[in-house]
């Protein structure tokens, strides 16, 4: 009988049968071979990482306040953006107002620290949030006291809200927002003696006053002001020359 080769596959299972004459003469014998193919199967897990920001945020934020101590103007203006944003809300003795761009947030700073003979801002809270790889949001609870030529000794409350975002290396302040809460005073009148004025900004028509002599000097100050008393002394000085005149005339008569 002859040999008969027969080849099953099964679920990628082959099982070959071979004749192969290992056997007498005329006969064969039979080897049976199981291979299995098996497959292999990679799983690859996508995940999402999430950067976080470099470090010294808090480093940033209490180099500001150490800045604003000193009262060195250059070096406080160095912590902003060029296109920073700085808003002073509540009580802050005339100086409310949105500061837009390096050029008006100088003004603030030099008419808030020019008349402080000395400035201590402390923060009594710190929280820190991460908004993005390169924004991080402070918000702090401020306090302050000093002494200034003008408010004499002062003291206050600041909640501040300081938005950093990290730029060629170094994280600068974006936006800015103090409100102050409180703002004690030892000197009398001052910033309240005249409350239509501003130092920096532009005119509140909102802050002018009911009476007429503050909204003139208000309206008039700078060189207005000087142009008056000038052209007054001009005049006084004509009206005692020709007083002298007469009187010599009359005397020689």
């Amino acid at each position: 009988m002859g040999a008969a080769i027969v080849i099953i596959a099964i679920g990628g299972v082959g099982i070959y049968v071979v004749s192969q004459p290992t056997g007498p003469k005329g006969t064969t014998t039979t080897s049976t071979t199981s291979s299995a193919s098996s497959t292999s199967i990679t799983t690859s897990a996508s995940s999402t990482s999430i950067t976080s920001p470099p470090p010294g945020v808090k480093a940033a934020f209490d180099a500001h306040l150490s800045e604003i101590n000193a009262r060195n103007v250059p070096a406080v203006l160095n912590d902003y953006s060029d296109n920073a944003l700085v808003r002073w809300t509540g009580r802050a003795a005339g100086l409310e107002g949105n500061y837009s761009g390096v050029g008006n947030i100088r003004l603030l700073y030099s008419a808030a620290l020019s008349t402080a003979e000395q400035i201590t801002v402390t923060p009594s809270s710190y929280v820190e949030i991460a908004d993005s790889s390169t924004q991080e949001t402070v918000t702090s609870t401020l306090t302050f006291t000093g002494k200034s030529s003008i408010l004499g000794t002062f003291n206050g409350t600041v909640q501040s809200r300081t938005v950093f975002v990290y730029s060629s290396g170094a994280w600068k302040i974006q936006n800015e927002s103090w409100e102050y809460k409180v703002f004690n005073v030892a000197a009398s009148g001052g910033a309240t003696t005249f409350p239509e004025w501003q130092k920096v900004g532009p005119i509140n028509l909102n802050r002018r006053s009911t009476d007429w002599l503050h909204n003139f000097a208000w309206d008039f100050g700078g060189l207005g002001a000087a142009a008056i008393v000038y052209i007054t002394i001009a005049v006084l000085g004509l009206l005692l020359v020709r007083k002298i005149r007469q009187d010599g005339g009359e005397n020689q008569s």
